[in-house]
This record gives C-alpha cells, sequence and structure tokens, in this order.
C-alpha cells in the first residue's frame, strides 16, 4: 500500500471510529483499541504491531463467548425437550466452534505476545499455589539475562533489540523446558525432570552455541551472549527465595562470562 494510500486510510477508520465510540454512553480506553482494530481489519489497514490484544480485550471475547456458550446450552435443552435432533445438531456444533475459540483465546492470554514464550501469568496458573507465592511443583528454575542488552537497543535500535530476544526465545524453545519471559531481557526456564547437574549441562552447551552464532541486520552483525543462574525449588517453598537464589547465581556467571568474552 502506498504512503498517501495508508494515509486515507487510517483517517478512514480513524473517523468511523469516532462515529460508533461516540454512540456509547461510557467508553473505556480499550474500547478505542478494541473497534479500530475491528475497523482496520475490515478495510484491510495494516496496523502492525499495534494490533496486537490487550488483555481487558481478550478477556472481553472470552466473556461473550461463554454468554454464547450458555445461550447454546438453554437451546440445547430445549432441542432435548422438543425432541428436535436438527436443532440440536446445530447448537452442539455452534458449542464446539465456541469452544475452540475459548481454548485459543486461553492460548493467547498465557503467552508473550513478542516473543510467543509463556507469561507470568501461565507460571501463576501451573506452578504457583493460589496466592501466587509459592511453588506447587517441585523441578528446577534458570534465570536467563541477556549481556549487555541495554547497549544492543542503543547501538542499533529497538526493532533489532526485539529481534534479538526473539531469536533467544525461539533457541530456549527448543529446550526440554518451559520458557517464560520474565522481564524485558530475562527469561525463566522451568524443568520438571531434569536434575541440577543436568539442567547446568544443558544451559551451558545452549549458552556457548548461542554465543558463537551471529545476529544479521541489513547493515550489521554482531553477536550476543548471555548469563544464567540455577536454582532447584520444592513444593511450598516462596517464589520470591527460589528467584533470589538464581539471580545471585547468575549475577557471579555474569561477571565470569563478561570476563571470557572482553
Amino acid at each position: 500500500m502506498k504512503q498517501s494510500e495508508s494515509y486515507e486510510g487510517f483517517k478512514l477508520v480513524t473517523q468511523k471510529t469516532m462515529d460508533l465510540v461516540n454512540q456509547k454512553e461510557v467508553v473505556l480506553p480499550s474500547t478505542y483499541r478494541v473497534v479500530f482494530s475491528s475497523l482496520a481489519k475490515k478495510y484491510h489497514i495494516d496496523i502492525g504491531a499495534e494490533s496486537i490484544r490487550s488483555n481487558e480485550e481478550i478477556n472481553e471475547e472470552v466473556y461473550n463467548h461463554v454468554l454464547a456458550l450458555d445461550a447454546n446450552t438453554n437451546r440445547a435443552i430445549e432441542a432435548i425437550h422438543a425432541k428436535d435432533e436438527a436443532e440440536l445438531t446445530r447448537v452442539l456444533e455452534e458449542a464446539k466452534r465456541l469452544q475452540q475459540e475459548v481454548a485459543r483465546l486461553r492460548e493467547i492470554a498465557y503467552q508473550d505476545s513478542l516473543t510467543r514464550t509463556l507469561n507470568r501469568r501461565w507460571l501463576e496458573r501451573f506452578f504457583l499455589d493460589e496466592a501466587g507465592e509459592c511453588f506447587a511443583k517441585e523441578g528446577v528454575m534458570a534465570l536467563i539475562d541477556l549481556n549487555d542488552f541495554k547497549q544492543v537497543n542503543d547501538l542499533y535500535g529497538h526493532a533489532v533489540g526485539d529481534k534479538v530476544l526473539i531469536h533467544l526465545a525461539g533457541r530456549l524453545m527448543q529446550l526440554q523446558a518451559h520458557v517464560i519471559r520474565y522481564g524485558g531481557d530475562e527469561f525463566l526456564l522451568i524443568f520438571e525432570r531434569q536434575a541440577l547437574n543436568e539442567v547446568h549441562d544443558i544451559v551451558n552447551v545452549m549458552r556457548e552455541l548461542h554465543r558463537k552464532r551471529k545476529i544479521r541486520t541489513a547493515t550489521h552483525e554482531f553477536a550476543v551472549s548471555f548469563a544464567y543462574g540455577i536454582a532447584p525449588f520444592s513444593i511450598g517453598e516462596r517464589f520470591s527465595e527460589v528467584v533470589t537464589k538464581a539471580d545471585a547465581a547468575l549475577y557471579e556467571d555474569k561477571a565470569k562470562i563478561k570476563r571470557r568474552i572482553a
């Protein structure tokens, strides 16, 4: 799409969005985003990263699907009483489709929008207790932190920085571990079946392979390394305490790896 066409497209979608939201008595910030994204999709306007949906939008869509499932349940009960097999078949097919949509949205809710790794919500849901403070399972945690990532952003720009994160996330997701984006350039690896020494070997081999690979852009080529800290955890152990242990080990490792690559 040419720049002039793109500009006119944005003007059209913006005006239609304003027309629609002005009809509502109450307008939340997410309302503008939902309406604008929907209209942009309708008119084939590419809004890039802005199309990433917020948690509020996902929750609203899940809520609407749940309401639809509830309505389908009532229709199913009526069809059973009326012995209307054709209507019951239609209801069941629609319910199956809605359940698939809810499952898809639930998966998105547990995913980091940039790297496609898992997010903290997933960790809280599947590995921590109801209070979100202690582990409900046992395993080994590896905390990963990129070295000099701020320098990458400063020298090459945030777009290149994002590509570095995506590249590292892709490599980490090849391991037999749950990969969680914990912070800006920090990742958590959760191993359920491997022993502590095995996790050390696995992560160290990955680090050495990653360190030798070059990141290439249109105008630059550079290598990126990461440091890591490992700590085992058991059921009932506080998450914050395990992270503190892994973080302390990470900073010891960071000092060693920086001396190696200096």
